[in-house]
């Protein structure tokens, strides 16, 4: 048998076929409701509706549509377009040592020595305002949450629990 046959004996839905006007309206504006930021495009969308609602809608009615009910959402996609920047601030910081970041590195592990499986992890921790090191360390692991737990309290008692806020980097 054709493939043709097959198609109309087992009743296969195609592009051709498509559903009223009305229908695929409420479908793509179902998969346009979920897709808040509009990133994705008329493809994306055809085949999302192929595959969560089995319908095949033609791709020049998804685009026709799409720009109907979001007619930004093309203006986002347009890979020439210019960002609009983030907003900056200024940043306030009443003095030393009232942020203070922790941060773990790897840098010197056993692909960079060469000395077989023996790495050297660091850990240490700056101030926000002077950019001082408090404190750098060597640990066993700098991945492990007991060591980092040990340290970030051995930088609370070094500092004398001066500082109103710690923050872990990594």
């Amino acid at each position: 048998m054709s493939k043709k046959r097959l198609n109309r004996k087992f009743n296969v839905d195609t592009v051709k076929k498509p559903p009223p006007e009305h229908i695929s309206a409420t479908i793509i504006g179902e998969v346009i409701s979920d897709n808040a930021s509009s990133r994705k495009g008329p493809g994306t969308v055809q085949t999302q509706i192929a595959r969560e609602h089995g319908v095949k809608i033609p791709r020049d009615t998804v685009r026709r549509l799409m720009a109907d009910l979001d007619p930004g959402g093309a203006e986002i996609r347009y890979p020439g377009r210019k960002r609009t920047p983030k907003q900056r601030g200024h940043l306030t910081d009443t003095g030393v040592y009232y942020e203070v970041h922790f941060d773990g590195h790897e840098k010197l592990n056993f692909k960079a020595l060469r000395m077989g499986r023996v790495g050297i992890d660091i850990y240490g921790s700056r101030c926000h305002s002077s950019r001082r090191m408090i404190k750098l360390l060597t640990v066993p692991n700098a991945r492990c949450s007991s060591t980092v737990g040990h340290y970030y309290l051995d930088s609370l008692r070094l500092a004398h629990l001066r500082t109103s806020r710690f923050r872990r980097g990594d």
